[in-house]
Protein backbone atom coordinates (compact mmCIF):
# COMPACT_ATOMS: atom_id res chain seq x y z
CA UNK A 1 0.00 0.00 0.00
CA UNK A 2 1.29 3.45 -0.89
CA UNK A 3 1.82 5.68 2.14
CA UNK A 4 3.95 8.46 0.64
CA UNK A 5 4.22 10.36 -2.63
CA UNK A 6 7.52 11.95 -3.63
CA UNK A 7 7.51 14.72 -6.23
CA UNK A 8 10.22 15.92 -8.55
CA UNK A 9 10.03 19.72 -9.01
CA UNK A 10 11.19 21.35 -12.27
CA UNK A 11 9.11 20.19 -15.21
CA UNK A 12 6.73 18.27 -12.96
CA UNK A 13 5.28 20.83 -10.55
CA UNK A 14 6.46 23.96 -12.35
CA UNK A 15 6.76 24.78 -16.04
CA UNK A 16 10.33 25.90 -15.42
CA UNK A 17 12.37 23.76 -17.82
CA UNK A 18 11.35 25.93 -20.77
CA UNK A 19 12.55 29.01 -18.90
CA UNK A 20 15.83 27.24 -18.12
CA UNK A 21 16.22 26.36 -21.80
CA UNK A 22 15.69 30.01 -22.77
CA UNK A 23 18.16 31.21 -20.14
CA UNK A 24 20.82 28.80 -21.46
CA UNK A 25 20.22 30.04 -24.99
CA UNK A 26 20.62 33.67 -23.95
CA UNK A 27 23.67 32.94 -21.77
CA UNK A 28 25.29 31.08 -24.65
CA UNK A 29 24.73 34.04 -26.95
CA UNK A 30 26.19 36.35 -24.28
CA UNK A 31 29.33 34.20 -24.24
CA UNK A 32 29.66 34.28 -28.02
CA UNK A 33 28.13 30.92 -28.93
CA UNK A 34 26.19 32.27 -31.89
CA UNK A 35 26.49 29.27 -34.21
CA UNK A 36 24.61 26.90 -31.90
CA UNK A 37 21.86 27.01 -29.31
CA UNK A 38 23.24 26.04 -25.90
CA UNK A 39 19.66 25.72 -24.70
CA UNK A 40 19.36 22.46 -26.61
CA UNK A 41 21.66 20.85 -24.05
CA UNK A 42 18.82 20.73 -21.56
CA UNK A 43 17.46 17.65 -23.31
CA UNK A 44 20.61 15.76 -22.27
CA UNK A 45 20.92 17.07 -18.70
CA UNK A 46 17.44 17.00 -17.18
CA UNK A 47 17.61 15.92 -13.55
CA UNK A 48 21.36 16.43 -13.24
CA UNK A 49 22.86 18.38 -10.35
CA UNK A 50 25.29 21.26 -10.87
CA UNK A 51 28.43 19.09 -10.69
CA UNK A 52 27.23 16.64 -13.32
CA UNK A 53 26.01 19.44 -15.56
CA UNK A 54 29.43 21.06 -15.34
CA UNK A 55 31.08 17.79 -16.35
CA UNK A 56 28.69 17.54 -19.28
CA UNK A 57 29.40 21.06 -20.56
CA UNK A 58 33.16 20.63 -20.21
CA UNK A 59 32.96 17.37 -22.14
CA UNK A 60 30.87 19.00 -24.87
CA UNK A 61 32.67 22.32 -25.23
CA UNK A 62 36.15 21.72 -23.85
CA UNK A 63 37.82 22.12 -20.48
CA UNK A 64 38.12 25.88 -20.97
CA UNK A 65 34.34 26.35 -21.22
CA UNK A 66 33.50 29.12 -18.67
CA UNK A 67 30.83 27.12 -16.88
CA UNK A 68 30.69 29.28 -13.76
CA UNK A 69 30.21 32.41 -15.85
CA UNK A 70 27.65 30.61 -18.00
CA UNK A 71 25.78 29.53 -14.87
CA UNK A 72 25.83 33.06 -13.45
CA UNK A 73 24.32 34.44 -16.66
CA UNK A 74 21.69 31.71 -16.79
CA UNK A 75 20.62 32.56 -13.25
CA UNK A 76 20.30 36.22 -14.20
CA UNK A 77 18.26 35.52 -17.34
CA UNK A 78 16.10 33.02 -15.47
CA UNK A 79 15.41 35.59 -12.73
CA UNK A 80 14.51 38.25 -15.28
CA UNK A 81 12.11 35.94 -17.13
CA UNK A 82 10.54 34.68 -13.88
CA UNK A 83 9.97 38.23 -12.64
CA UNK A 84 8.56 39.34 -15.98
CA UNK A 85 6.26 36.42 -16.78
CA UNK A 86 6.30 34.20 -13.68
CA UNK A 87 6.77 30.43 -13.51
CA UNK A 88 3.53 28.63 -14.24
CA UNK A 89 2.32 25.83 -11.98
CA UNK A 90 1.67 22.59 -13.86
CA UNK A 91 -1.97 21.54 -14.38
CA UNK A 92 -3.39 19.37 -11.61
CA UNK A 93 -0.79 20.23 -8.95
CA UNK A 94 -3.14 21.91 -6.51
CA UNK A 95 -5.81 19.27 -7.03
CA UNK A 96 -3.35 16.46 -6.37
CA UNK A 97 -1.89 18.12 -3.27
CA UNK A 98 -5.40 18.69 -1.92
CA UNK A 99 -6.22 15.01 -2.45
CA UNK A 100 -3.01 13.90 -0.72
CA UNK A 101 -3.79 16.08 2.29
CA UNK A 102 -7.37 14.82 2.49
CA UNK A 103 -6.26 11.17 2.35
CA UNK A 104 -3.36 11.80 4.76
CA UNK A 105 -0.52 10.67 2.52
CA UNK A 106 3.01 11.63 3.45
CA UNK A 107 4.38 14.04 0.83
CA UNK A 108 8.02 14.56 -0.11
CA UNK A 109 10.05 16.30 -2.78
CA UNK A 110 13.28 15.08 -4.39
CA UNK A 111 14.87 17.65 -6.69
CA UNK A 112 18.37 18.08 -8.07
CA UNK A 113 17.93 21.86 -7.75
CA UNK A 114 19.38 23.82 -4.82
CA UNK A 115 17.51 24.19 -1.54
CA UNK A 116 17.25 27.98 -1.84
CA UNK A 117 15.79 27.80 -5.35
CA UNK A 118 13.39 24.97 -4.44
CA UNK A 119 12.08 26.72 -1.34
CA UNK A 120 11.53 29.91 -3.33
CA UNK A 121 9.36 28.04 -5.81
CA UNK A 122 7.30 26.32 -3.10
CA UNK A 123 6.78 29.52 -1.12
CA UNK A 124 5.75 31.56 -4.19
CA UNK A 125 3.24 28.86 -5.14
CA UNK A 126 1.88 28.75 -1.59
CA UNK A 127 2.55 25.03 -1.17
CA UNK A 128 5.55 24.83 1.19
CA UNK A 129 3.43 23.43 4.02
CA UNK A 130 2.19 20.60 1.79
CA UNK A 131 5.57 18.83 2.01
CA UNK A 132 6.67 16.73 4.97
CA UNK A 133 10.22 16.31 3.65
CA UNK A 134 12.34 18.04 1.02
CA UNK A 135 15.63 16.73 -0.37
CA UNK A 136 17.64 18.91 -2.76
CA UNK A 137 20.71 18.37 -4.92
CA UNK A 138 23.07 20.15 -2.55
CA UNK A 139 22.00 17.91 0.34
CA UNK A 140 23.37 14.64 -1.10
CA UNK A 141 26.62 13.45 -2.67
CA UNK A 142 25.15 11.88 -5.84
CA UNK A 143 22.23 13.35 -7.77
CA UNK A 144 19.91 11.71 -10.29
CA UNK A 145 20.09 9.21 -11.93
CA UNK A 146 21.69 7.78 -8.77
CA UNK A 147 19.05 6.60 -6.27
CA UNK A 148 20.42 8.58 -3.29
CA UNK A 149 17.96 11.47 -3.41
CA UNK A 150 14.93 9.17 -3.36
CA UNK A 151 16.36 6.93 -0.66
CA UNK A 152 16.97 10.01 1.48
CA UNK A 153 13.44 11.28 0.89
CA UNK A 154 11.95 7.93 1.92
CA UNK A 155 14.16 7.94 5.01
CA UNK A 156 13.00 11.43 6.02
CA UNK A 157 9.39 10.37 5.49
CA UNK A 158 10.03 7.37 7.79
CA UNK A 159 8.73 4.92 5.22
CA UNK A 160 10.19 2.21 3.01
CA UNK A 161 10.78 2.78 -0.73
CA UNK A 162 8.18 0.17 -1.65
CA UNK A 163 5.55 2.17 0.26
CA UNK A 164 6.29 5.31 -1.78
CA UNK A 165 5.26 6.45 -5.23
CA UNK A 166 7.56 8.76 -7.21
CA UNK A 167 6.29 11.34 -9.67
CA UNK A 168 8.77 12.32 -12.40
CA UNK A 169 8.86 14.14 -15.72
CA UNK A 170 12.30 13.14 -17.08
CA UNK A 171 14.29 9.94 -17.73
CA UNK A 172 17.06 10.63 -15.19
CA UNK A 173 14.47 11.00 -12.46
CA UNK A 174 12.70 7.82 -13.49
CA UNK A 175 16.03 5.96 -13.32
CA UNK A 176 16.79 7.41 -9.88
CA UNK A 177 13.45 6.40 -8.38
CA UNK A 178 13.49 2.98 -10.02
CA UNK A 179 17.00 2.29 -8.72
CA UNK A 180 15.78 3.23 -5.25
CA UNK A 181 13.10 0.57 -5.50
CA UNK A 182 10.25 3.10 -5.73
CA UNK A 183 7.42 2.69 -8.27
CA UNK A 184 7.36 5.62 -10.69
CA UNK A 185 4.60 7.49 -12.49
CA UNK A 186 5.87 9.72 -15.28
CA UNK A 187 4.21 12.95 -16.37
CA UNK A 188 6.44 13.88 -19.35
CA UNK A 189 7.47 17.48 -19.94
CA UNK A 190 10.18 18.15 -22.54
CA UNK A 191 11.06 14.50 -23.20
CA UNK A 192 8.80 11.55 -23.91
CA UNK A 193 9.94 8.19 -22.49
CA UNK A 194 11.68 5.73 -24.78
CA UNK A 195 11.05 2.00 -24.65
CA UNK A 196 13.57 1.45 -21.84
CA UNK A 197 12.07 4.15 -19.62
CA UNK A 198 8.50 3.02 -20.34
CA UNK A 199 9.49 -0.41 -19.09
CA UNK A 200 10.36 1.09 -15.70
CA UNK A 201 7.07 2.94 -15.24
CA UNK A 202 4.12 1.98 -13.12
CA UNK A 203 2.07 4.39 -15.23
CA UNK A 204 2.28 7.44 -17.49
CA UNK A 205 -0.07 10.42 -17.13
CA UNK A 206 -0.83 13.53 -19.14
CA UNK A 207 -1.05 15.75 -16.05
CA UNK A 208 -0.84 15.53 -12.27
CA UNK A 209 -4.57 15.26 -11.71
CA UNK A 210 -4.51 11.93 -13.55
CA UNK A 211 -2.35 10.57 -10.72
CA UNK A 212 -5.31 10.66 -8.30
CA UNK A 213 -7.17 7.58 -9.65
CA UNK A 214 -3.86 5.69 -9.68
CA UNK A 215 -3.40 6.42 -5.99
CA UNK A 216 -6.98 5.38 -5.33
CA UNK A 217 -6.27 2.00 -6.90
CA UNK A 218 -3.06 1.63 -4.89
CA UNK A 219 -5.00 2.35 -1.70
CA UNK A 220 -7.67 -0.18 -2.64
CA UNK A 221 -5.55 -3.01 -4.09
CA UNK A 222 -2.52 -3.04 -1.82
CA UNK A 223 -0.21 -1.15 -4.14
CA UNK A 224 -1.10 -2.89 -7.40
CA UNK A 225 -1.96 -0.65 -10.32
Amino acid sequence: MTKAVIFDMDGLMFDSERVVKLSWTLAGQKLGYTQEDLGENIYHTLGMGVARRKEYFLDQYGQDFPFDTFRAWTKEYFREEAEKNGIAVKPGLYELLSYLKEKRFLVGMATSSSYEYAMGNLVRAGIREAFDAVVCGNMISRTKPAPDIYLKAAELLHTSPRECLALEDAPNGVLAASRAGIPVVMVPDLIQPDETIRGLLAAQCADLEEVIPILEKRRTYNGKI
